[in-house]
């Protein structure tokens, strides 16, 4: 039987190759297990170290907005910015928003002008009656913090521009009842879903949109402040689905809406809006979505100009109860009038009846006006 066990032999061998073969290939499956659970484990810790730092500099950060010394406050400031921006390349959006929203707050907090040295918080007055009889008087003065206000102004602004390398236009704003001066968001891209103005104060020189686009759900200015010299939305497009100026009130020398776009899907409204500038223009502005209010709005000041405009809603454009009092309300030459009611029209289907009189300073006298769509 000598030659059974030579054809063994080799069946031995093969076996026995393929026993060791087999082992190591499961020594290596759990050695490269191990590496990646250790690398888990590396990576896990780096990354609770890296977000417990990241939140560290968020709070000494936020403390120093509160530092009396401008110089501080307006470093705070850049220092959240980079610190959003880092919460932006670890895709952590919820952590950039909670970055916003610090800088959105503080343009919140109410404004007074300093008159004082800025680092001077309180000062104490005695008043004398006699020489022993007297009465000691604190008064605590603000800080002087409009820098700090501009390089916040100045830091969302840049970060709004189309095509930044760590653009903040996805966000939320919420800017109610904040005090801007000299605002200027020229070419800012607004996509969050809410973006908030309302009833915010708008000083200084120049306010200005100029070319800015809103596509978020929401869009409010309503009750907004427009003191600024000149207010401009010139070539603004809203494209969400409202966009509010109701009861916002304009005045200042020029507030300006030429070629701007109201394409909000729903609903854009000036209701109860007060335009008190000097010169106030929607000369070939656009209102066109579902439906456009400037219900009890009062348009006074020295020119109100709706030249050549688009009136294109679906379901109308609405001027009822507006108050016209400029010296010249203008609406020559619309490109589109479509469903625009005055309290001076008859609408389809109502009673007979008397009705109020077009107001001298409207023009065209002769009314409606006819459409002159642009040729060429």
């Amino acid at each position: 039987m000598w030659f059974l066990d030579n054809l063994t032999q080799p069946a031995a061998t093969v076996l026995a190759s393929l026993g060791i073969i087999v082992a190591a290939i499961i020594t290596f499956a759990i050695g490269l297990l191990s590496r990646r659970q250790l690398d888990r484990h590396h990576k896990a810790t780096h990354t609770l170290a890296d977000t417990q730092a990241l939140r560290g500099r968020f709070t000494t950060i936020t403390a120093q907005l509160a530092d009396p010394a401008p110089a501080i406050r307006t470093a705070a400031v850049s220092a959240l910015e980079a610190l959003a921006d880092d919460w932006l390349d670890r895709d952590k959006p919820r952590e950039t928003q909670a970055c916003i929203n610090v800088l959105c707050d503080y343009l919140r907090t109410p404004y007074e002008t300093s008159t004082r040295n800025p680092h001077l918080r309180k000062e104490t007055r005695r008043t004398h009656r006699t020489k022993y009889d007297y009465t000691d008087t604190t008064h605590e003065y603000p800080y002087d913090d409009l820098d700090t206000r501009h390089a916040i102004t100045r830091t969302i602004a840049a970060h709004l521009q189309p095509h930044h390398d760590h653009s903040w236009s996805s966000f939320d704003y919420d800017l109610t009842g904040a005090y801007l001066h000299n605002l200027n968001l020229d070419f800012a891209v607004f996509s969050g879903k809410t973006t908030s103005f309302e009833d915010a104060t708008f000083s200084g020189e120049r306010t200005s949109f100029f070319g800015a686009t809103s596509t978020g759900k929401y869009t409010s200015f309503s009750g907004a402040a427009f003191s600024s010299k000149r207010t401009n939305f010139e070539n603004v497009t809203f494209n969400g689905e409202y966009t509010w100026f109701s009861k916002a009130t304009f005045s200042g020398k020029s507030a300006n809406f030429e070629w701007t776009r109201f394409r909000s899907s729903e609903y854009t409204s000036f209701s109860g809006a007060t335009f008190r500038s000097e010169y106030t223009t929607f000369d070939r502005a656009t209102f066109s979505g579902d439906y456009t209010s400037f219900t009890e709005s009062t348009f006074d000041g020295e020119i109100i100009s709706f030249d050549e405009a688009t009136f294109s809603s679906r379901l109308g454009t609405t001027f009822r109860h507006a108050t016209f009092s400029a010296t010249k309300t203008s609406f020559e030459n619309p490109r589109v009038w479509i469903k625009v009611e005055m309290d001076w029209d008859r609408l389809p289907g109502s009673v007979a009846g008397p009705l109020p009189t077009q107001p001298a300073s409207v023009h065209p006298h002769e009314w409606p006006p006819v459409p002159k769509p642009l040729t060429g």
